[in-house]
């Protein structure tokens, strides 16, 4: 679950904001970026959001747990400077955002859903390639674009593969987690 939250955070989010912050400029809409992995706080939220508990009763206590967090984090000097105000507007965007992102990207603009698309692959071959050092040697040793496109292709599948085996978690998998939130607040 963490890792689907560190997603809905990092392309359904920080990404979705960079492109769409490009898209105006025609130089910059053809920039890609490697933005730095989110931040706990935020996760915390995505799987608030991923779990259920956002939009229903439970959520003014999450509100309030997110609260008091971003406050201990903000006295620590733990959030960078773009994370100093946490407000019903900006929680209101993130749920917006993961919801769109859990959804098919729908709302996305065309060019800001192609974006953030080309990052999901990347990031998914390159975590892959660090993983199979064999793959990213026999990548690097093709003599062309068609065999390493070719390859490309073939641990794509792999991907989709090992991605349709992955068990999916439900809101009721995180009963455990949300019924001692009172603790939190």
């Amino acid at each position: 679950m963490a890792k689907l939250a560190a997603d809905l955070v990092h392309f359904g989010h920080d990404y979705r904001i960079q492109y769409e912050r490009d898209a105006a400029d025609s130089e910059k809409a053809r920039l890609r970026y490697v933005l730095p992995p989110p931040h706990e706080l935020l996760v915390f939220v995505g799987v608030a959001v991923a779990s259920g508990v956002i939009g229903n009763a439970g959520y003014d206590s999450i509100k309030l747990a997110v609260r008091r967090i971003h406050s201990a984090f903000l006295k620590q000097g733990r959030l960078p400077p773009d994370m100093d105000v946490l407000d019903d507007e900006l929680l209101g965007r993130l749920d917006q955002h993961f919801r769109n992102f859990l959804g098919g990207m729908q709302d996305m603009p065309a060019a800001v859903r192609s974006a953030v698309v080309e990052e999901m692959v990347v990031d998914a071959m390159t975590k892959y390639l660090m993983e199979h050092p064999k793959e990213a040697m026999r990548l690097k040793k093709a003599k062309n674009s068609a065999t390493r496109a070719g390859i490309h292709r073939q641990i794509m599948e792999k991907l989709e593969r090992a991605e349709g085996a992955t068990a999916k978690a439900g809101p009721d998998d995180f009963d455990d987690l949300w019924q001692n939130i009172d603790r939190l607040t």
